[in-house]
């Protein structure tokens, strides 16, 4: 198992007395040798089960020398085009080209091509003919099956028939890209695709012997939008793995089939996956700073999944419904071997997850979840079969104190508020000891029908997490503050909702921490809003305003402080005829 980088060049194949790679794992971004970047791990976990990886980072599809530079793997290559979709990472929610690429070094944009995992396996194709090609990560998964893209504002067909690439992975890959490794090293192809959970493939027919449910065919989606949404509810209800079946798609003369999602791994899986051996820095050929490292490299990885997918996001197709944890002893290690490198400057982030306070979520009955039709966990409700990580998280950090050197302790994630306002013994503990200056309400809108839309708990119940946060600040005599992200222009929201959130920040004394303008990703439900103006789970009939300027406009509403947005503030405050609204929010800019 190598213990430094996976090899980048011929130099360092020549140091390893390597003459050909198993595995090349070609990506957009800087290579990164650290758990909380999806090349670092599938690298370092295919590496620990005996496979020879190489890393082709940031190639120009337009040089053929660049592809040369590691050649043709002896099994296949595997495409993880980033940590972001290429469009998302190349434009900004406005449609303007970025000027700037936080996964890059020195945050400059460099060789990333638009829909970078079609180009980059094309490119292999040209090159490499034969070659076998596997695709994964967020682009991927968020791309698997006939989807809205945003960016050419219309439906296109599953990346696989566009890439041409041979098997799509999407939640956890790891244990996938084993199998498939072992399975092509036997007998030059992949074999018994229909066996493995979590992946998609194309095929001349339905899979034979098999139980499947067709989703309309890509054909009747392109052209009417009733069948999209009836598409995107197949899709979306079919995440559960304990009552999911295979889903398949005739898209022209071909089929595409999506296997049924994985289980969450098991505690002693997702161990093993993070028990090899990182660096934990970028690449040393690279000369200049990455942003993102600079911002993830103190957090440490405890847990996958999610148990709310938000309507705005892909985190069921990326990650998984449900969670996995690392054991004890593992996030331990991790953070003691941490401790011990030059990365490490006293401070530990911890519980890194889409939700710090997900760690530890098991299920009290598999059984009961076969039966579930939710498509949350937590909302409207906390299901009473989750069993809460809470005594773990706790006695974690409480151990995590105590080791040499560490002079804070925090969440690495900001926390879901449904579930912690039904867990007395974990708010105590995020307030009290786990809150880096401020604690943060994420996607804050007093909208219940909005957050209906996006899959956000009541108002009701944000305003309740606010007071108890501040109460309980004060009975502990913490200086902490509490802020909130919003998400501005997604479908359902207009100029009065805007202004009305705005307005119950001031209320309760609240700044803002982030301001995301609303972007319709691949695959999520909010894109069906947007496409269609309907919600796909009978929740009626979404106001969708496609206009830039609109999107722009309450952006800076939110950024009301802000003396830049004096004049659009005031103008469109003249405009709603709430005059009477003026002082209130201009006098606290």
């Amino acid at each position: 198992m190598l213990k430094g980088f996976l090899p980048n060049n011929s130099n360092e194949f020549k140091k390893l007395g390597w003459k050909q790679a198993d595995i090349i794992i070609v990506t957009g971004d800087a290579y990164v040798d650290h758990p909380n970047f999806s090349v670092a791990v599938c690298g370092k976990f295919l590496d620990k089960n005996g496979y020879k990886v190489a890393v082709l980072d940031m190639p120009r599809v337009n040089e053929d020398e660049d592809w040369k530079i590691l050649g043709k793997p002896r099994l296949f290559f595997l495409v993880i085009t980033g940590e972001e979709d290429s469009m998302v990472s190349n434009y900004t929610p406005y449609m303007k080209l970025k000027t700037s690429d936080q996964y890059l070094p020195g945050n400059k944009k460099i060789n990333r091509p638009d829909r970078a995992l079609i180009r980059y396996c094309n490119k292999i194709k040209e090159m490499y003919k034969n070659s076998k090609i596997v695709v994964g990560g967020v682009e991927a998964a968020g791309r698997m099956a006939a989807h809205y893209d945003f960016w050419s504002d219309k439906i296109r067909k599953p990346v696989l028939f566009d890439s041409k690439a041979d098997v799509l992975l999407y939640g956890n890959m790891e244990y996938n890209l084993v199998s498939l490794a072992d399975q092509i090293k036997i007998s030059k192809e992949f074999k018994n695709l229909h066996s493995l959970d979590g992946i998609a493939y194309i095929s001349n027919e339905p899979p034979q012997k098999k139980k499947f449910r067709m989703l309309p065919e890509f054909l009747e989606v392109e052209k009417n939008k009733d069948v999209f949404i009836e598409h995107e509810k197949i899709l979306h209800s079919n995440q559960n793995p304990y009552n999911s079946e295979i889903l398949v798609q005739r898209v022209l003369n071909r089929y595409l089939v999506i296997n049924r999602p994985g289980y969450p791994l098991e505690t002693n899986d997702i161990d093993s996956i993070y028990s090899t051996s990182f660096t934990l820095k970028p690449h040393p050929k690279y000369k200049e700073d990455i942003p993102a490292y600079n911002r993830m490299k103190d957090q440490i990885p405890t847990h996958r999944g999610t148990i709310n997918s938000l309507s705005y996001t892909q985190d069921i197709f990326t990650q998984g419904r449900f969670i996995s944890s690392r054991s004890k002893s593992s996030i331990l290690r991790n953070i003691i071997y941490f401790t011990n490198t030059k990365v490490f400057n006293k401070m530990v982030n911890n519980f890194y997850g889409i939700r710090s306070n997900y760690f530890g979520i098991s299920l009290r009955s598999e059984s009961k979840c076969k039966k579930c039709d939710r498509l949350s966990c937590i909302i409207p409700t906390v299901c009473s079969n989750l069993s809460k990580g809470t005594n773990s998280m706790i006695e974690i950090s409480k151990e995590v104190d105590i080791l040499k050197n560490i002079r804070n302790n925090f969440y690495a994630s900001d926390v879901d508020v449904a579930l912690l306002l039904s867990d007395n013994d974990a708010f105590k503990e995020y307030v009290m000891k786990r809150v880096n200056t401020y604690g943060i309400v994420n996607l804050f809108n007093s909208k219940d029908r909005i957050n209906d839309l996006t899959g956000q708990q009541k108002y009701e119940a944000t305003v309740e997490f606010i007071e108890s946060f501040l109460k309980r600040v004060g009975e502990y005599s913490k200086k902490h503050e509490l802020k909130v992200n919003v998400l501005a222009g997604h479908p359902g929201e207009n100029y009065n909702d805007t202004v009305d959130n705005v307005l119950e920040l001031i209320k309760f004394d609240l700044s803002i921490n982030q301001i995301t303008p609303f972007l319709p990703l691949p695959m999520t439900i909010s894109a069906c809003h947007y496409f269609t103006g309907k919600d796909p789970f009978e929740r009626g009939e979404v106001e969708v305003n496609k206009k830039i300027s609109e999107k722009k406009n309450m952006v800076a509403l939110y950024n009301y402080k802000s003396s830049s947005n004096f004049k659009t503030v005031h103008r469109i405050l003249h405009e709603l005829d709430r005059k009477k609204d003026i002082n209130k929010i201009l006098k606290n800019k």
